[in-house]
């Protein structure tokens, strides 16, 4: 009779991390926001991190844009790739699970049409499909920052 109720006991542990893992996997930590914008509350550290990935996408916007500016389209696979989904090796999963699941499928459209743009640009892409290229990414970008804002979360 003992074992069943730890047994049960268990059961019941295992059932409330589950649920409460699907919450956070999907709902992230919005916190109140003083504009019409969803506002995700990261620690300072992982708030960084973030802040690091949208850094690291306009500088390889600015890299790309240069490089077509001076002809230089045979670099635009090289630098549109380190935007792509390798960069995703860079986020820990602490910051992952904190974030909704709408941001990350935005985010994962964003570092995939990176990785479109630098097949593209493999495939010989003129310079003009490469800029239509960089202005979805940019859309994507506005409308993401739009919906969303990341703020320090407070105790």
């Amino acid at each position: 009779m003992k074992a069943n109720k730890l047994t049960l006991l268990a059961l019941g542990l295992w059932a409330l991390t589950v649920v409460v893992f699907a919450v956070m996997m999907f709902r992230g930590n919005p916190v109140d926001s003083t504009d019409d914008r969803i506002a995700l509350g990261l620690k300072p550290e992982d708030r960084a991190i973030v802040h690091q990935g949208m850094t690291n996408f306009f500088g390889r916007v600015t890299e790309l844009n240069l490089a077509l500016a001076e002809g230089k389209t045979d670099q635009v696979a090289e630098i549109a790739s380190k935007a792509g989904g390798a960069a995703l090796a860079n986020i820990p999963s602490r910051v992952m699970l904190q974030l909704p699941v709408d941001f990350k499928k935005a985010g994962f459209v964003v570092h995939g049409q990176f990785d479109d743009l630098a097949e593209q640009a493999r495939a010989g892409a003129e310079a003009p499909q490469i800029q239509r290229g960089l202005v979805a990414i940019l859309k994507n970008c506005s409308d993401c920052h739009t919906r969303y804002k990341v703020v320090e979360q407070t105790p």
